[in-house]
């Protein structure tokens, strides 16, 4: 069973949450190009999160989790997200 949860922090963490997924949800148009097999609410639901994305590609494309790893790092640095 999970402890409760602190309200507080959960309220401070709250902006740095939504920034990033502005930031994301502004990187979906890049990552549907580079990923075209992965559907626009498949990058949406990862969150912009490097395991989901590499998950992800490791599933639609095939990839070792490695390649899939180098992948997503590649993408990200990039658009410095």
């Amino acid at each position: 069973m999970r402890p409760p949860l602190n309200r507080a922090s959960i309220d401070m963490n709250q902006p740095a949450i939504q920034v990033a997924n502005h930031k994301w949800r502004r990187q979906i148009s890049a990552a549907r190009i580079a990923w075209r097999k992965l559907t626009e609410e498949e990058l949406l639901a990862s969150e912009g999160k490097a395991d989901n994305l590499i998950a992800l590609l490791q599933e639609r494309y095939a990839l070792s989790q490695g390649e899939a790893a180098r992948k997503v790092t590649n993408f990200m640095a990039r658009r410095d997200y």
